[in-house]
């Protein structure tokens, strides 16, 4: 049907190749942040064990003068690029930092939306808020205070 789902922990990490001895590969301050915004939305959609996000990145240009578009499916939303880039790996890193943006929006409207519904605050709120967001869960630590007398 479609892709498997592989799910892993949150704090997984591969390790980046090693450089020539001597030798030391410096990338732009920009290009690592936009490699992060991919990097944070295969992570994103592994903790969630929902399908890899797939990237569809269209030539709106000629030949001469290209312009990319990029579009990303991720948890059955789509989200498309805004303009077009000169560069398709950066129309790619554009999207995702977009779809970055629009899901950190939806779960912060999704919170809110759980907080606001019930006025009483409570343990089992807020257990239910951790388990679905997939947080840590509260720990809770009771103080008996002393009675004046």
């Amino acid at each position: 049907m479609g892709q498997p789902m592989v799910c892993a922990p949150a704090a997984t990490a591969t390790p980046a190749p090693s450089a020539a001895p001597g030798t030391k590969k410096v990338l732009h301050p920009k290009i690592l942040e936009h490699l992060r915004y991919k990097k944070l939305l295969q992570q994103y959609t592994k903790r969630r064990c929902i399908p890899l996000p797939i990237y569809q990145t269209i030539n709106e240009g000629s030949q001469g003068a290209l312009q990319f578009r990029a579009t990303i499916l991720v948890d059955g939303v789509s989200y498309t690029s805004l303009y077009t880039i000169s560069d398709r790996e950066a129309a790619e890193w554009n999207v995702a930092k977009l779809a970055l943006e629009g899901i950190s929006q939806k779960i912060k409207d999704e919170g809110r939306r759980l907080i606001c519904e019930n006025k009483v605050p409570c343990k089992s709120t807020l257990n239910a808020f951790a388990v679905k967001m997939n947080l840590e869960m509260p720990t809770y630590n009771t103080i008996k205070q002393k009675r004046k007398r």
